[in-house]
């Protein structure tokens, strides 16, 4: 078993760059503040107090909830109050939740909690999130399963494997709840297809996880789709604490290349969060004169952004977005706009930069002078030179300027154009230039 100096923190990162890992997360991550409870505990104690029930240290949600219904009390009762819970009185976000969901290298995500928290982390982190939950008593699965293969997802996704809350008995609270949904993933009626197909074909990274030892073992039988011993291309990373003794002896024997790693969700999320920063492109920080000009040597593989001054703070919003999602993309802070040396180093950057993204506004409407336009006219220039199938221009517009309308290049208008309403795009557009960048980077131009 590995720790966290051992750990093999390179092959990680590089499939989380490929965005080939789906993290697959349990409620054992601990809330914020001193009492180090997990969420799991945490919510259990709020329960306990709602149904008037005696919460013992350890609780855990399932332990409340199986007392309740031991003591004679309505199971019905257990799903309505934590519902109620979580709506009137929302816990507050796990450090690890928000670390994960700030990783934008993670097409989809996989929770074992019926909790809405990591839906609502990367909600924050990214803007928009598609929420999906499997209900064992849905005759049809494609109801609730990925829309599309994870490939082709176009908003960063969570899915909920054991249900999410709701007033009816759809998720997952007590212990024979979670037999009845392992028992219904494992059978093929029900099970999600491109769901399984991801889980089957990705790297997983599976941390926080408070399951007992054998519903454990059951998780990852079915998290792998096949025999635990057999060996596959892809790898399970499986952070658990050095308590977990007969787990951790069972998959020594019969783990096959589980990559195990002895740590807390906490301190490994804190180093996994620490090394993929350190991953990203630094955000450009350009100063004056010379300083702001780009270095046309280093504009291969960069989307060259181009803009009307008065549009700069919509443009540094875009900027940020693509820089986050791990895209390298340049633009002029400045606008010096004069000089043979300025027009030169600009020109020769379009000559070279992957994309070209004129930003489209009703202040480059009403300019029918400006350096921009120059920077369009080169870019038209490049364009006329390349195949029609080469994507070259994407063009974006930032207000309510009519698209294919505006006084733009001749050329800017046989090109697919993007609403980015004051500079913030949509993960479709983000998923697709990402996808381009891909293509480039193995030689498809």
């Amino acid at each position: 078993m590995n720790d966290l100096t051992t750990f093999p923190w390179d092959d990680l990162l590089s499939y989380i760059r490929d965005r080939r890992v789906i993290p697959v997360i349990g409620s054992g991550v601990l809330m914020p503040g001193d009492d180090g409870l997990t969420l799991s505990c945490y919510l259990a104690r709020q329960l306990a107090l709602r149904l008037k029930l005696e919460y013992l240290p350890g609780d855990d949600l399932r332990s409340v909830a199986g007392r309740y219904v031991g003591e004679g009390g309505k199971p019905r009762d257990l799903y309505l109050r934590l519902a109620a819970l979580l709506n009137e009185n929302p816990p507050p976000l796990p450090p690890a939740l928000q670390q994960l969901a700030d990783i934008t290298d993670f097409p989809l995500m996989v929770t074992l909690g019926v909790d809405p928290l990591l839906a609502d982390a990367v909600r924050g982190a990214r803007g928009k999130v598609d929420v999906r939950a499997f209900k064992p008593r849905w005759r049809n699965k494609q109801e609730h399963d990925l829309p599309l293969p994870i490939e082709s997802l176009s908003l960063p996704t969570v899915y909920h494997l054991l249900g999410k809350s709701s007033n009816t008995a759809d998720h997952v609270v007590t212990d024979e709840d979670l037999l009845e949904f392992l028992n219904a993933l494992h059978g093929e009626t029900q099970r999600p297809e491109h769901l399984f197909g991801a889980l089957a074909e990705q790297h997983l990274l599976i941390l926080g996880v408070d399951l007992p030892d054998w519903a454990m073992r059951l998780l990852l039988r079915l998290l792998r789709g096949d025999l635990l011993s057999r060996r596959r291309d892809s790898t399970e990373y499986l952070v658990m604490p050095s308590t977990h003794d007969t787990l951790a002896e069972f998959l020594s024997q019969f783990g096959g290349d589980i990559t195990t790693v002895s740590s807390g969700t906490e301190a490994f999320v804190a180093e996994l969060h620490r090394r993929w920063m350190e991953t990203r492109p630094p955000v450009p920080q350009l100063g004056e004169d010379e300083a702001a000009l780009p270095d046309p040597r280093t504009c291969h593989g960069k989307i060259f952004i181009s803009y009307a001054s008065e549009d700069r703070p919509a443009v540094e919003k875009l900027a940020r977005q693509l820089h986050d999602s791990g895209i390298d993309a340049w633009f002029d802070r400045d606008r010096l706009e004069s000089g043979d040396l300025y027009a030169h180093k600009i020109q020769e950057a379009i000559q070279r930069c992957d994309f070209f993204v004129p930003v489209i506004s009703q202040h480059t409407e009403a300019r029918l002078e400006g350096f921009f336009r120059r920077e369009w006219r080169w870019a038209s220039e490049r364009q006329h030179a390349q195949h029609h199938s080469r994507a070259f221009l994407l063009p974006v517009v930032i207000d309510n300027t009519q698209p294919y309308g505006a006084r733009v290049e001749e050329s800017f208008n046989a090109t697919q154009w993007t609403s980015a309403p004051d500079g913030v795009v949509d993960e479709a557009f983000v998923t697709r230039l990402r996808s381009l960048v891909r293509e480039l980077r193995r030689g498809v131009r």
